[in-house]
């Protein structure tokens, strides 16, 4: 997928004494937001984190048949993985203002944003966060088996799909990395 990148690059009103010096550009603030939340216009990134933990949750409730105060508990996670995201979002907001001077260092750092781009699309509720940790606890309680439930894909209305064609739970762990608190259906 192809990126938009703003730059500030000092040039000579005459182009034959000197031209365009890239390598002295400067990474336009504007490229965070836009390579993180991959927009086009402002980012309204809560809003659309309380989406898709509403997604989360509205899932669970029904997969698990959750009763109104374990729902509230479960959103009370989620928020709480939305802050921490948020908080994670800005210190590395922070370093990239330190390296958006040069342009070298403001790509890598715009290219480093894609694990945090990819959690802040199917949301920070996967994982070892409040959200799994909480509704591992709450199926315990139940005596059901610890699950993520089958959300949907962002922008997406059908739920993800293992190679047999099973519906699967996202548990946000690398690739190949043991599953601690989940087990697949």
């Amino acid at each position: 997928m192809k990126k938009l990148i703003s730059l500030v690059i000092p040039g000579v009103a005459n182009w034959n004494q000197g031209g365009l010096m890239l390598q002295k550009a400067t990474v336009e603030r504007e490229n965070f937001d836009r390579w993180l939340y991959d927009s086009k216009g402002p980012a309204t990134p809560r809003e659309k984190l309380i989406e898709r933990l509403n997604a989360w949750v509205e899932v669970a409730a029904r997969e698990d048949r959750l009763d109104d105060p374990q729902v509230a508990r479960l959103r009370l996670a989620g928020k709480g993985d939305i802050e921490r995201f948020l908080e994670q979002v800005e210190l590395k907001r922070r370093e990239f203002e330190t390296q958006r001077t040069t342009f070298k260092e403001g790509f890598q750092a715009l290219r480093n944003l894609g694990p945090l781009s990819k959690r802040y699309k199917n949301g920070p509720f996967e994982g070892g966060s409040m959200f799994a940790k909480t509704l591992c606890k709450i199926q315990s309680e139940k005596g059901l088996p610890p699950h993520l439930p089958t959300v949907p894909p962002a922008g997406s209305s059908e739920p993800s799909r293992n190679p047999a064609g099973r519906a699967t739970g996202r548990v946000g762990a690398k690739q190949g990395a043991p599953l601690r608190a989940f087990t697949g259906r």
